[in-house]
């Protein structure tokens, strides 16, 4: 008998024992592309385990070979702080696959840049004297252990602490998948990732850039592709939509023109705005955060994030949906008169048990409708979770609840630091392992 015959609840059994210590939890992701039996079983297992009880916490290390997680942050508002301790069980440590010779570097590490839907951006740390001509980027999904080569990013781009990208699909390697990434807020670079899963080389000329103009005073802040559009909102609120950008870069991936130059796409110009907020940012003294982000139902939501800088706290968090005009009368417009295809309609609750995690730089929506024996998951629905930094060092989580308005704040700065060195954790980012058929 073979290992893919045997009876459905031995194999159960036997995987059982990968979900008793969190570090076994890769390896039971490695079972999932066995066969379909195999995959049946593990996919059980892993929606039950807990790596459901996401996002975790990518802490940065000095370790420039690791990536360390935290995977407890499901009981961190119980608890009303987070532990960085390296010797927790909730301590979660992988290896990091990038080399030298991979990344045909030999003075600049590899580090993490961004996270999105279970993969992680990956690129060299860079220095104000590197004089490269173009820069490696990766695309890692630590769980499934699969590394994908990005075309390298010409000279003027550099990641930096504050990049994000996000995905079209939920895997790179799908022929119609497109990554974005945003650099700077300044540029938005496009590329095909499934080019480079049988390509060990590719040229930077794959890259699609879209450079904000000198003469326009606006940014990119937040970016996500939603229904088979790309969507971009900039520091006015005003959101765009670009329909076009997948068919743009799918149905032509050669990069170049036909007279050999580089191919752009435009910065959003007023033609693309769909929708507006109904206050300007310059109404509020407490700083603003705007992130959009997908409901576990397909909604669009935009979250807003208001922030004292006197105090380094969040004040209020207000989270709307986007909705079409034409189902809404125009009496009730209220100081939005402008006739744009949606607006932002404000929500007290959100779909039915969820809750919003809003990290550094990037938010995702949570189903809390799990539970076990043990009540591993412990979100709460209707709720808003979010750090607050101060120079890029963590200073407060806290949580928001919309349904009553209220605001909680962790009380004991002292447990956010690691009590060896004496040092905050900075720049820390939300990671979600992605289950299929789940997340």
């Amino acid at each position: 008998m073979s290992w893919g015959e045997l009876p459905k609840d031995l194999l159960s059994a036997i995987f059982q024992n990968l979900t008793k210590d969190i570090c076994f939890l890769p390896d039971l992701y490695q079972c999932l592309h066995v066969c379909s039996l195999w995959r049946c079983v593990a996919k059980k297992l892993l929606q039950s385990s807990a790596c459901r009880a996401a996002p975790w916490l990518l802490i940065p290390q000095g370790q420039p070979d690791k990536l360390v997680f935290d995977t407890s942050l499901y009981n961190s508002h119980n608890k009303t702080s987070i532990a960085f301790d390296d010797s927790s069980s909730s301590i979660l440590s992988l290896s990091l696959p990038v080399d030298k010779e991979q990344s045909s570097m030999t003075d600049q590490k590899i580090i993490t840049y961004a996270s999105h839907g279970g993969w992680l951006l990956l690129g060299p740390e860079f220095e104000s004297s590197s004089t490269k001509l173009e820069h490696p980027v990766f695309l890692y999904n630590p769980m499934s252990r699969v590394l994908i080569k990005l075309p390298p990013l010409p000279s003027h781009l550099q990641l930096n602490d504050y990049t994000k990208f996000v995905m079209s699909e939920t895997s790179p390697s799908d022929p119609k998948c497109i990554v974005c990434v945003w650099i700077n807020r300044e540029v938005l670079a496009f590329c095909k990732p499934s080019e480079g899963c049988s390509s060990p080389v590719l040229s930077s000329s794959l890259w699609v850039l879209s450079e904000k103009p000198r003469s326009s005073k606006f940014y990119v802040v937040s970016m996500i592709f939603h229904k088979e559009n790309f969507y971009t909102m900039d520091n006015d609120c005003a959101l765009y939509v670009h329909s076009g950008i997948t068919d743009f870069i799918i149905n032509d991936s050669s990069g170049t023109t036909t007279s050999g130059m580089r191919r752009t796409w435009p910065w959003p110009v007023k033609e693309n705005k769909v929708a507006l907020s109904t206050y300007s940012n310059n109404e509020y003294l407490d700083e603003c955060f705007i992130q959009l982000v997908e409901s576990k139902n397909g909604e669009l939501l935009m979250v807003e994030r208001m922030y004292d800088e006197d105090s380094n706290m969040t004040t209020s968090v207000n989270v709307y949906k986007l909705t079409i005009r034409g189902s809404y009368k125009k009496k009730n417009w209220g100081s939005d008169n402008n006739n744009y295809e949606y607006y932002w309609k404000e929500v007290n609750r959100l779909d039915e048990n969820e809750a919003l995690y809003f990290g550094w730089n990037d938010s995702v929506s949570i189903s809390v409708n799990v539970s076990d024996g043990n009540n591993i998951h412990t979100y709460k629905p209707d709720c808003i979770y979010f750090f607050d930094e101060v120079d890029d060092e963590l200073c407060s989580y806290g949580v928001y609840n919309l349904k009553n308005n209220s605001i909680q704040h962790c009380d004991d700065d002292s447990d956010y630091y690691n009590r060896e060195t004496e040092t905050v954790p900075k720049l820390c980012r939300l990671f979600t392992p992605s289950i299929p058929g789940y997340y």
